[in-house]
């Protein structure tokens, strides 16, 4: 992961994983937003009971409060960018995973998540 912006509006990193690599646990922000945009390969966004795939080109939101993972699919890598705004301590967090005080709580509840596939060169 990548940190390519941090300020107190926003944080955008860039993330690469592997199919079958590693996600995070169900979790919640509970003041941010966390928003992806795919640039290569496939996105696999767990909410409650939903689950959405993600290609090249897809815009997923996630509101504050919703219970959500991110998970690589599809056979190959996946890239894309991951906003939180506000930055609620992710750039912090990205640097220092263990250090950081971040918006981020293991998930206890159930929530929608948003989609939106943009047609169009990226």
């Amino acid at each position: 992961m990548a940190l390519l912006a941090d300020f107190e509006e926003i944080a955008v990193a860039e993330v690469c994983a592997d199919p079958g690599g590693p996600s995070p646990a169900p979790h919640v922000h509970s003041r941010h937003v966390e928003s992806c945009y795919v640039l290569e390969g496939e996105l696999v966004l767990s909410a409650g009971e939903r689950e959405l795939r993600a290609t090249a080109g897809s815009w997923l939101e996630v509101p504050a409060g919703v219970a959500h993972s991110l998970s690589p699919s599809g056979r190959e890598p996946v890239r894309f960018l991951d906003l939180h705004a506000p930055s609620c301590g992710f750039g912090a967090f990205v640097r220092s995973p263990d250090a950081a005080a971040f918006d981020q709580q293991p998930a206890r509840q159930r929530g929608r998540a948003r989609a939106n596939t943009a047609t169009g060169t990226r």
